[in-house]
């Protein structure tokens, strides 16, 4: 296979592994019961903080000592980390203040899962880009292998982010074709970025700790202040507890397997 080859098989399989994930939506019934949503969002709560911490910050950490040493290396990580969270804070703040159409069908919670969901994306599109680059200039078996290795890993992470992130979407009070569709954005959005990845590895790796940080800091913020109080609301308290932590243990275990 070559780099073509493989850059345009991985990119079209991260892609389509959103698709599928956010597809599940349509599978459920016209209304949750209690327990499943408690389920459902306890599983979205603990897979965005997971992912958060033990992908995004621990890959912004890597990316950033790389580079800098010192103060200079944890600057990237906390400024980035905590500008993703206070875009989330000013994004929530507007959106109360916004008269909203009574017939809107993202809701509130909705609109900022679907910017930490795209903001995430972002990175981790250019991360694969980066990888497809690196294949591109070698055009070696290794990085070829690495651009099928990441792009595999990075499926079945999508894969099970689109399914809890569309159905906690729909738990919160979004349509499902809506919450479909925006977590299909978020594919589209990451295979774009790939694209642009591949042909800027070299001059963008820099800005890599900052857009890391900024979406761990992003996703960290939906999952403590949307998706787990939201889960707890529906009175099971144990089941949601469960839940938050199979799933931040699973998608720990998943990351670090795959880092």
């Amino acid at each position: 296979m070559t780099a073509l080859q493989a850059s345009i098989f991985g990119i079209l399989l991260i892609t389509a592994s959103t698709f599928f994930g956010s597809s599940a939506v349509f599978f459920v019934k016209s209304e949750m019961s209690n327990k499943f949503k408690t389920i459902i969002l306890g599983l979205g709560a603990g897979i965005m903080l997971s992912c958060a911490l033990f992908g995004l910050t621990s890959e912004s950490i890597e990316y950033s000592f790389a580079d800098s040493e010192g103060i200079f290396a944890i600057i990237p990580i906390g400024v980035g980390f905590t500008l993703g969270i206070l875009t989330l804070v000013g994004f929530g703040y507007l959106s109360k203040r916004i008269k909203r159409k009574e017939n809107s069908s993202l809701s509130i919670h909705g609109e900022k899962m679907f910017f930490a969901v795209a903001s995430h994306n972002i990175p981790e599109g250019l991360g694969v880009g980066f990888v497809c680059g690196a294949a591109f200039i070698s055009e070696s078996s290794t990085a070829i292998f690495a651009v099928i290795s990441i792009s595999i890993a990075l499926a079945i992470h999508n894969l099970v982010q689109g399914i809890t992130i569309s159905l906690s979407m729909y738990g919160e009070g979004t349509k499902k074709q809506t919450a479909f569709t925006y977590m299909a954005i978020t594919g589209i959005i990451e295979a774009i970025f790939a694209v642009i990845g591949i042909f800027i590895a070299n001059s963008l790796e820099n800005l890599m700790p900052w857009l890391l940080a900024f979406a761990g800091g992003a996703m960290t913020y939906i999952a403590i202040e949307d998706l787990y109080p939201e889960a707890l609301e529906g009175g099971e308290h144990n089941l949601a507890v469960l839940s938050f932590f199979v799933a931040f243990v699973i998608m720990m275990m998943f990351e670090l397997y795959f880092e």
